[in-house]
């Protein structure tokens, strides 16, 4: 029994932990500790288990830092390269034709700031309701 409880704890811990990556802009990071105190208690894991769910953990912790180094190696060179071609499409567009994409792009940036405000306060909701 110990067996299939451990087996589950660590599938659950692969899934939790593959949810905490490097930050990205607007998101924040949980904590590992939160992580596991929350496996502790949904799975109502042992001191023991624990012990063992963190020294596994532990032992990726440099692979998922070289991981998350790659990660935003590709990002900045991604950037880069979308930045390089938006200046090539720029210049082709003519000056009302830039004007109009300028204004849909301000619309989008509006939608996505209000879709971050309601976030913030269905999450600030949720958390008062706890």
């Amino acid at each position: 029994m110990k067996n299939i409880i451990l087996l589950v704890a660590i599938s659950f811990s692969h899934f939790v932990f593959s949810q905490v990556g490097p930050p990205q802009e607007g998101n924040q990071r949980i904590p590992k500790e939160k992580i596991i105190k929350m496996m502790k208690h949904k799975l109502n894991l042992s001191d023991e288990q624990v012990s063992q769910i963190k020294k596994i953990d532990e032992s990726y912790n440099e692979d998922e830092k070289a991981i998350d180094n790659q990660m935003r190696a590709l990002h900045e060179k991604r950037k880069a390269i979308n930045d390089k071609k938006k200046a090539e499409i720029d210049k082709i567009l003519s000056k009302e034709q830039r004007a109009k994409l300028d204004e849909i792009k301000d619309k989008k940036r509006e939608l996505m700031e209000n879709r971050k405000e309601y976030r913030k306060e269905r999450k600030k909701i949720l958390q008062e309701k706890k």
